[in-house]
């Protein structure tokens, strides 16, 4: 492109050449000369233009690009956080469920004919590994709890699971409560329930969570929407 246009430019001098020998050709071919320029003139500018927006287009196309890639990037770093939270939120009632499916296997094959002591006995060895895991979410639970009795607060999401696991144990009459009278309950609406529960005040429970005014009227606001 920039060789095209400098070519043209050489042309123009060349024919501009020709207008200081003027005297040489006749009138028309003059105007025919004359003509000649104003088209190439013309023809840069047009040119110059066209080139000119090429290359916003190509900065516009390349930051264009860069957006959507930063977009997908945070998309896949979304869904792979979402995923990890699910099955991070799942795990303790996963174990609970594995540990009672192995309690009732036992329980048939103590009850059946044949000899099942190895598979007893590999069952056994899983429902206390399994318990072992309930007593340390549990450990950690009755830390967050004790935590914010102090006056601390709860720092990552984590902490909410823990006291929510420790809180349903303490309180399971109330825990009981809470699922017939709401419905879809997140973890964070939890938590501001056992909050509530324990007689902290508004500037308290804003305090643990690190929340703001607004955040604390959005949270109240979606419990009560929660109610059945």
């Amino acid at each position: 492109m920039k060789s095209f246009y400098l070519l043209m430019i050489l042309s123009l001098l060349s024919v501009s050449g020709i207008r200081a020998q003027t005297e040489e050709y006749s009138p028309r071919q003059v105007d025919s000369l004359y003509n000649v320029i104003e088209n190439y003139k013309e023809e840069l500018v047009v040119l110059n233009q066209q080139y000119d927006q090429d290359i916003v287009e190509s900065r516009i196309y390349n930051v264009m690009v860069w957006i959507l890639g930063f977009i997908v990037l945070l998309l896949i770093v979304a869904l792979v956080y979402q995923q990890s939270f699910k099955e991070y939120e799942n795990q303790i009632d996963e174990s609970e469920r594995k540990f009672l499916a192995a309690k009732m296997r036992i329980f048939m094959l103590e009850n059946s004919e044949g000899e099942h002591d190895e598979e007893i006995a590999s069952l056994r060895k899983k429902m206390v590994s399994l318990q072992q895991l309930s007593n340390e979410q549990l450990g950690k639970g009755k830390e967050m709890y004790e935590t914010i009795n102090s006056g601390g607060v709860l720092k990552i999401t984590d902490d909410e699971r823990w006291l929510i696991k420790y809180y349903s144990v303490l309180r399971y009459e109330t825990f009981n409560h809470w699922e017939q009278e709401y419905k879809h309950l997140s973890n964070r609406l939890i938590t501001f329930l056992i909050l509530k529960d324990m007689g902290k005040s508004e500037a308290e429970i804003k305090h643990i969570l690190g929340i703001s005014d607004m955040a604390f009227r959005a949270t109240k606001s979606r419990l009560n929407r929660s109610r059945c």
